[in-house]
């Protein structure tokens, strides 16, 4: 049965696959986003789209990269994840499944040591890094090779177990989408190095899964659409006050961020059916 993936997390060149490929997918709707160069990547309705970062014209693009088939098949994975069952890190191929996260390199499966607490279902990695939430109530940063803590980041007064997404940059940024706990949702954010998030943007209802990759941020979202996903990219140094503030500072009276672009300082989005 072809289902529809959501890919999340990357920030390379997509490796070129046959065209015409069935899109691998995991998740009942839509398409998480891939930051790929100058353009974001989502899939919906089975077809992989791509279009310029801060809007413009979009197209249909063959499956590619982790969009495109994974051989040997991927094992017993959450129907109902919030990050990419299936990433891509400078080690090789991590897969979530089988109750684990895993690294496919030569032909083998090697299972990933995560920080105590975590939940192997919602772990993102990008480079030679990866980050899970504990229960203590922050995300850890770890490397991938030892399983050893790099950092902590808060996420103030939200809850990581309610994590609607989670993203990685090679670099070390975080990104998550979650709720704020009055049916709207919350995009924050860390650069590498930071030990809390601030919140670059809320939405009329809850986000969807989550990139970031080059300093910018990507989400994908259904809201105001009858069918279909639509994927935002937000740049983070053009995001100001009053969104540009602590999540426990932001947590209690989400706003919507405003920047010099306009009103949420993101790509105007596009609607795929």
């Amino acid at each position: 049965m072809r289902v529809s993936i959501a890919a999340l997390l990357v920030f390379a060149a997509l490796c070129s696959s046959a065209s015409g490929a069935p899109v691998r997918a995991l998740a009942p709707a839509g398409a998480g986003p891939v930051l790929n160069g100058n353009q974001v990547w989502f899939e919906s309705g089975g077809t992989v789209f791509a279009e310029p970062l801060w809007g413009g014209p979009r197209g249909a693009v063959a499956p590619a990269g982790i969009f495109a088939p994974l051989s040997p098949p991927l094992g017993d994975a959450s129907p109902f994840a919030v990050v990419d069952p299936v990433q891509v890190s400078a080690l090789g191929v991590v897969t979530l499944e089988d109750g684990g996260v895993w690294l496919r390199r030569d032909g083998r499966r090697v299972e990933i040591a995560l920080p105590p607490g975590a939940d192997p279902q919602v772990v993102a990695v990008a480079g030679t890094l990866g980050v899970a939430p504990v229960p203590e109530g922050a995300l850890v940063v770890f490397d991938l090779r030892s399983g050893v803590e790099v950092r902590q980041v808060s996420l103030g007064a939200y809850d990581p177990v309610n994590l609607d997404g989670l993203a990685l940059s090679a670099t070390g940024d975080v990104a998550a989408t979650l709720p704020a706990g009055d049916g709207t949702g919350v995009l924050v954010w860390a650069p590498a190095g930071a030990s809390a998030v601030r919140v670059l943007s809320t939405g009329g209802s809850r986000l969807g899964r989550v990139a970031t990759a080059g300093g910018r941020v990507a989400y994908v979202t259904g809201a105001g659409l009858r069918e279909g996903v639509r994927a935002v990219v937000v740049d983070p140094a053009a995001v100001r006050a009053p969104a540009a503030t602590s999540a426990a500072a932001s947590a209690a009276e989400p706003t919507t961020a405003t920047s010099p672009r306009g009103a949420t300082g993101a790509a105007e989005p596009t609607t795929a059916t």
